[in-house]
């Protein structure tokens, strides 16, 4: 399993065969995610309660990058493509301020 820094997920986004998963609880997502990134919650994934497209890599967020790791173990047993981001979406808040400066 590939992980990759924030930076390096920005630049994966634009290719077309990845898709952006964003694992943490729905409140969090629905107050701040990034566009185009799909929900599944981390319980789901845990339990195996989810269904996702297999031809795609995902870049997997989670808030501050621990469970990103676990949830792309689980998604690779699974047999998808899974790049955990370092550092979550406050990893993706930090960079997204510094390039508003």
């Amino acid at each position: 399993m590939k992980v990759i820094t924030v930076i390096e997920a920005k630049e994966q986004e634009a290719k077309e065969n990845n898709m952006v998963l964003d694992i943490r609880p729905a409140e969090y997502y629905q107050d701040y995610h990034i566009p185009e990134a799909v929900n599944i919650p981390y319980d789901k994934v845990e339990e195996g309660n989810y269904c996702l497209p297999d031809e795609y890599n995902y870049l997997v967020y989670c808030e501050h990058g621990t469970q990103s790791m676990t949830a792309g173990r689980i998604l690779e047993a699974d047999q998808f493509q899974a790049m955990p981001v370092i550092g979550g979406m406050t990893a993706y808040y930090d960079w997204m301020n510094k390039q508003e400066k």
